[in-house]
């Protein structure tokens, strides 16, 4: 009787783990390999593309959950980029490449075909990040985020605003870069940007390696956890990449599992 108690619970586990994972929200042509501690992304908008990009169309969008929880409250991230496996075009222009992570995922509260999140978005090759709010974004597996020139937001895409979350210096769209932001081994090329994001009264504050670079106050979230005794805003994390025509993106996201305040993961059932 336990042998077949363990066994139907075993199934149990098995069939919640797989409903589980079938409910990462993502959208975007993009592939990831990997598991939530050590993922890969890969958008390609090269003419050698499995899907190219169609006639009009100038950029690439992706982006997926790590996991199907949505109940992260802080975590650290390192974004490891390695020159070697990106593509751009050959004609010299500079197309868009933004490797990015995105955290406090969450549906919208008026439209559950829609989420909201934040993200921190690295521009390797032009030496330049960001950090916005988007509000009302629309999150269906199946549909294209390629898109036209007059499509270049994606906020402005979805019909909305994204909201500025940087405290440092800005011009136009984009913050410079430093050397305190990131790792660069010299002979390889290779870049290691550790993104860290730590929460304290329900006030996100996010560092590239240990630079102070944005804040947000989610004070007013409704996604809430309550940790050890503290209540935290909590939210989904996912990789984010955009792929302007001619260019390939390649970026591994590590994960330190001791970094994560709340859930990355599914519960495991235990006896």
């Amino acid at each position: 009787m336990k042998l077949v108690r363990k066994t139907l619970l075993g199934l149990t586990a098995l069939a919640v783990v797989i409903g589980l994972a079938s409910c990462k929200m993502g959208a975007g042509e993009g592939d990831t390999k990997g598991n939530k501690w050590d993922l890969t992304m890969t958008v390609d908008a090269t003419a050698n593309a499995s899907t190219p990009l169609a006639s009009g169309k100038v950029f690439r969008r992706f982006w997926k959950q790590f996991s199907s929880s949505e109940k992260v409250a802080e975590i650290t991230t390192t974004i490891t980029i390695d020159p070697s496996q990106i593509v751009y075009p050959t004609d010299g222009t500079t197309p868009a490449c933004v490797i990015g992570l995105i955290f406090d995922l969450n549906k919208n509260a008026a439209d559950t075909n829609k989420v909201d999140f934040n993200l921190i978005g690295v521009n390797p090759k032009t030496q330049k990040f960001y950090v916005e709010r988007y509000v009302g974004i629309t999150k269906q597996n199946d549909e294209s985020y390629d898109g036209t020139l007059a499509e270049s937001d994606i906020a402005v895409a979805n019909g909305t605003t994204a909201t500025n979350l940087e405290t440092v210096t800005k011009s136009g769209a984009w913050c410079s870069l430093n050397t305190n932001m990131y790792e660069l081994d010299s002979e390889t090329g290779v870049i290691t940007c550790p993104v860290k994001i730590t929460q304290a009264s329900k006030k996100y504050t996010v560092y590239l390696n240990d630079v102070k670079v944005a804040e947000y106050d989610a004070s007013a979230s409704t996604n809430v956890d309550t940790i050890d005794d503290v209540e935290y805003a909590v939210g989904g994390i996912a990789c984010y990449g955009n792929a302007g025509t001619g260019v390939k993106i390649v970026a591994n996201y590590t994960t330190d599992k001791s970094s994560v305040t709340g859930k990355l993961e599914a519960e495991e059932i235990e006896e």
